[in-house]
């Protein structure tokens, strides 16, 4: 079984242009070995970004908390530990964005990237992480509107927010991000009716209410965006010339490296049986995954 394979579909977080809802993710068979309870901790696009980043289906990771595995079955962890083995064999890279804020410290976040990717771009878009990690910059003044900007583009998740082909995928998020700030997150709570199985109904349901109720709802948002996504750019881009930006984006350099996950320093001295057997069951698959595919390509 090719543990990369998965449609290209499940890769694009939103359902649809001028939507702030998720696309709808529904475990494939070959995957049921990821346990209910892992998933109800984790969450189902936990596995899914993964998954689409050991295919090609994305250009990068951004991994919260380096090397902490959020899982609670072993199953789930060796599902894991054999998609870090693959960015392995396929030569990912990874750097650490510096973090100096107090709440974050001793937090150590990465991002894993392929061959494909515009490292300048990765870069400021991890830019915009550390500034939601609450690391502060003199010389970058953020406005309320600004960090609506910054929350849309980081659960939008695509890093080449400037190009004009993406923008929607920003717009969406820019509605999401305001749809979560108005009352709707606020009375869906207070009636009990959200959970985390059906938030994306309730968003969609709330948001098409809104369009219906407001004929020019959208049209407004999207004319609020341009200015406000306009704006955040100009900031961004001066800021870039600072010498603030500059020290970051050495730091980021600085930090590239061959990913290879740490897998004896993740279990720890007083877990050497678990480790040696996840070590033993890594290099049979590593071998399995080699043979499958040189035998593809030759």
């Amino acid at each position: 079984m090719d543990i990369t394979k998965i449609e290209k579909k499940y890769c694009i977080r939103y359902k649809e242009k001028d939507n702030p809802s998720w696309k709808q993710l529904k475990l494939d068979k070959k995957f049921k070995f990821i346990s209910e309870l892992t998933i109800q901790f984790s969450s189902l696009r936990y596995f899914i970004e993964k998954i689409c980043f050991a295919n090609g289906g994305r250009d990068f990771l951004s991994y919260f908390n380096y090397p902490n595995i959020e899982v609670v079955d072993d199953e789930s962890k060796l599902f894991l530990l054999k998609l870090y083995k693959i960015y392995e064999l396929k030569k990912y890279k990874m750097f650490f964005i510096p973090v100096n804020s107090e709440k974050y410290k001793d937090l150590k976040y990465a991002y894993l990237f392929n061959k494909n990717t515009d490292l300048e771009s990765l870069i400021l878009y991890a830019f915009l992480q550390s500034i939601y990690l609450q690391n502060i910059y003199k010389n970058l003044f953020l406005t309320k509107e600004d960090m609506i900007m910054i929350n849309s583009i980081l659960i939008s998740y695509e890093y080449k927010f400037e190009e004009e082909k993406n923008k929607w995928i920003i717009f969406n998020g820019f509605l999401r991000e305001n749809m979560l700030l108005n009352q709707f997150f606020q009375q869906t709570q207070i009636q009990g009716k959200i959970t985390r199985e059906n938030f994306e109904k309730h968003l969609e349901l709330s948001f098409n209410k809104m369009k219906k109720e407001d004929k020019n709802f959208l049209s407004n948002m999207r004319k609020q965006f341009d200015l406000q996504f306009n704006a955040f750019l100009q900031k961004i881009h001066k800021f870039q010339k600072t010498n603030e930006y500059k020290k970051f984006h050495n730091h980021c350099i600085k930090t590239i490296q061959p990913f290879k996950f740490p897998l004896k320093q993740y279990f720890g001295k007083n877990a050497q049986i678990q480790y040696k057997c996840f070590l033993n069951l890594l290099q049979e698959f590593e071998q399995n995954y080699k043979k499958m595919h040189l035998k593809k390509s030759s």
